[in-house]
């Protein structure tokens, strides 16, 4: 298993997950702990292991069949998301954009 440090928010994910399903990361046989996504990412490429990873961080290499992904049964992940800001923002204009298109990937 190769994950990031502890603390992080893909790792932090991941143990609450495997928690909820009365596991944790030493349930695997290696682990291997790498604070940097182009290096998890490398290292999954080179067959040294399997990771759990943000999808949009991968999409390039599951476009060009690089990586795959592990589908499994009822274990989807949704997490939540919010958007701060000041009521009254100078920015809106900039930013809203994005919540709009943010808000069509609810489930």
């Amino acid at each position: 298993l190769i994950l990031r440090e502890p603390g992080s928010g893909t790792r932090d994910i991941l143990e609450e997950l495997l928690k909820e399903n009365n596991f944790t990361v030493h349930s695997y046989a290696a682990v291997q702990e790498i604070s940097n996504f182009q290096a998890i990412k490398a290292m999954t490429e080179a067959s040294l292991g399997i990771t759990f990873l943000y999808e949009p961080v991968v999409k390039q290499e599951l476009e060009e069949k690089r990586l795959f992904p592990l589908e499994i049964l009822n274990f989807d992940i949704f997490r939540e998301l919010n958007f701060v800001y000041l009521q009254n923002s100078l920015f809106r204009q900039t930013w809203q954009p994005f919540v709009d298109f943010a808000m069509t990937w609810q489930k």
